[in-house]
């Protein structure tokens, strides 16, 4: 940052000396703090720069300035030369930074009598405007007091010059210039070395799983990894007691004794945490302390994977919600409900009829949840024999009974810790395991068959059914107290039949899905002939009949005619009561037959005239053999 024209050309004159292109500016005081400031968001480290300046940004700036040294030789060959210049009268010596005062105070005695120095001058505090009046005074009194030469710096020599005398510079020496520039290049290399010991303990630091929290001899926490700032929800930038964090530890005592603390336990926002604490300590002098800090959920979960091995591969979900087709307004407000019941914990009963989607409403419920990132597991409860589902659940222990595996095997509650369980079709729950069941959704632990051992398990659990639980209540099937647990949080399912509108979305989609080589459309007529028959099996009958389409077709665009030979023996068409009151009786096939005649054979006409769709119209002829 030179602070005249003659100053950044020596500069520049030194740098091209030595192979160095750093940028120079011509500026001073505010002006060179606004360019220093622009410079440090790009990335600049250290400046350079001379006299009152160089004092100036180092107050206003938070990287290090280095001045340009005003060398005793710089001084002496700018009076000698003024002395040639002075005629009868005297040279005067003016300056006021810093590095002025420092020269002058060491060599002043080695200079002739006849060279006048100014007085003192106090910039700091004053505007421009007032510092520049005082500088002009103290040349008008130097002027009256003999001088007709000026040594100074380039506001002096300015100033001088104006009141009619001579003036010169005391330039920097190249050696000076060359060590300012070494100086700040050694700075910027200390400070990178500095840096990259920071950041490679910063990465070694946050690339652990515990959290890690540094603190001085009075507690108050002064630095912290990532995992320590997600464990407690820190701000990167605010220092507070431990006990802010954690009131049940003890600093004073740790203090007093100055003992390392392995395994102790601590409760933060209904979690448990296991600390660790080590001491610092210069001879009998306490510095403070590393804690380290992980959640016993976090160990509990390296416990289960260290035990299943690989049990949780293939333990995904892959359900999104908007992975669910459907636009219609019961549909849309399902899938809020369900999203609403994701941000919870409490148990989910999933009711609706075979085909409406119920997995895929769980899956997507853990996805949108808190547990995405933990197993989810599913079971069929009707698909397992009693014995097989109970070990299923529970696991058993080595040797619990003949065939059993050696080493025992884990149940899903505990293949699913830290995610969801999904009990799909939970009314076929054996009777004799139901009480089973309600303990650990209780008491949140599980116990292996033949086991003597309790494992803490943390699951939520999502239920399934397409029958009425509480009906198989009243029939003794079911257990009340089970089904009151099981019911905290209920997503009953609409069946297709109650959202027509969605079908034909719905069919496009499962066209796309099961888009193989051949590229298959169908006419606007097979949309409507889909929309108005009854879905047994809901969206799953749905997909099924889509599959037939991409397979069986003789061509690749489906008519009306295709549609009914080929999925007429899978679907089952509702009795629709007509606008005008047709009877599916006698008289309904000559009504079809003159209503025709009337409209010239326009079976358009023929269907608004009868009141009933053109896709009922060519069923009902093709049952009456007229087609």
């Amino acid at each position: 940052m030179a602070v005249a024209e003659n100053l950044a050309r020596a500069f520049e004159a030194a740098q091209a000396q030595t192979n160095r292109s750093y940028p120079v500016y011509y500026a001073n005081m505010d002006r060179a703090v606004e360019i220093a400031k622009r410079c440090i968001t790009q990335g600049t480290n250290v400046f350079i720069s001379r006299g009152r300046t160089a004092s100036y940004l180092r107050e206003k700036l938070n990287v290090p300035v280095i001045s340009v040294k005003q060398s005793y030789f710089a001084y002496t060959m700018a009076i000698r030369r003024a002395q040639k210049h002075k005629g009868d009268g005297k040279v005067a010596l003016i300056g006021f930074s810093d590095q002025f005062c420092y020269v002058v105070s060491k060599y002043k005695h080695i200079w002739d009598d006849g060279i006048l120095l100014s007085r003192p001058l106090q910039w700091r505090f004053r505007t421009e405007e007032e510092f520049d009046q005082d500088l002009l005074e103290e040349i008008r009194r130097l002027k009256r007091e003999g001088a007709t030469a000026v040594v100074g710096g380039d506001l002096v020599c300015k100033l001088a010059r104006a009141l009619g005398l001579y003036a010169i510079s005391a330039e920097p020496d190249h050696d000076s210039l060359l060590e300012a520039l070494e100086e700040a290049e050694y700075i910027v290399r200390i400070a990178q070395e500095k840096e990259n010991r920071i950041q490679t303990i910063n990465t070694i630091l946050n690339a652990v799983s515990e959290g890690i929290l540094y603190l001085n001899e009075e507690g108050v926490v002064i630095s912290f990894n990532q995992q320590a700032e997600k464990i407690f929800r820190l701000e990167t930038d605010g220092r507070f007691q431990i006990q802010e964090l954690i009131p049940n530890f003890d600093f004073k005592e740790f203090r007093q004794e100055q003992h390392n603390i392995c395994g102790h336990i601590a409760e933060y926002q209904g979690h448990s945490l296991v600390i660790n604490a080590t001491v610092i300590a210069t001879g009998n002098i306490f510095l403070g302390c590393v804690m380290s800090v992980q959640e016993a959920g976090q160990i509990q979960h390296l416990e289960r994977n260290i035990r299943a091995k690989n049990a949780k591969n293939g333990l995904v979900s892959k359900g999104e919600f908007c992975d669910i087709q459907g636009d219609s307004a019961i549909m849309q407000q399902t899938i809020r409900m369900a999203k609403k019941i994701a941000r919870s914990e409490s148990t989910v009963l999933i009711t609706g009829a075979t085909g409406t989607g119920k997995e895929i409403f769980a899956q997507s419920i853990h996805n949108y949840s808190q547990r995405a990132q933990g197993p989810f597991v599913s079971i069929n409860c009707a698909a397992l024999t009693h014995s097989v589902l109970e070990s299923e659940l529970f696991g058993y222990a080595k040797g619990a009974f003949t065939g059993a595996l050696s080493e025992g095997k884990m149940g899903i509650f505990e293949m699913a810790h830290g995610g969801t369980l999904f009990l799909d079709e939970i009314s076929e729950l054996p009777l004799d395991v139901q009480p089973k069941l309600l303990r650990v959704l209780q008491e949140r632990e599980v116990m292996r068959i033949g086991g003597n051992r309790v494992i803490p398990v943390d699951v939520r659990l999502i239920t399934a059914s397409n029958k009425n639980l509480q009906q198989e209540v009243l029939k003794n099937n079911f257990r009340m107290d089970l089904y009151q647990r099981l019911n905290i949080l209920e997503l009953a399912l609409p069946a297709l039949d109650d959202r027509r509108e969605d079908i034909p979305k719905l069919t496009q989609y499962f066209l796309n899905q099961l888009e193989g080589t051949r590229n298959i459309t169908l006419a606007p007529e097979v949309y409507k002939f889909l929309e108005e028959a009854h879905w047994v099996g809901n969206v799953r009958q749905l997909r099924n009949a889509v599959e037939r389409l991409t397979i069986l077709p003789d061509t690749d665009r489906v008519e009306l005619d295709d549609a009914h030979r080929i999925l007429d023996s899978m679907l089952i068409f509702p009795v629709i009561a007509e606008k005008n009151g047709l009877q599916h009786d006698n008289t309904e096939q000559e009504k079809i037959l003159g209503t025709l005649k009337e409209c010239g054979g326009n079976r358009t006409q023929a269907a608004e005239q009868l009141g009933i769709s053109t896709v009922t119209l060519w069923r009902r002829m093709k049952k009456y053999g007229l087609l």
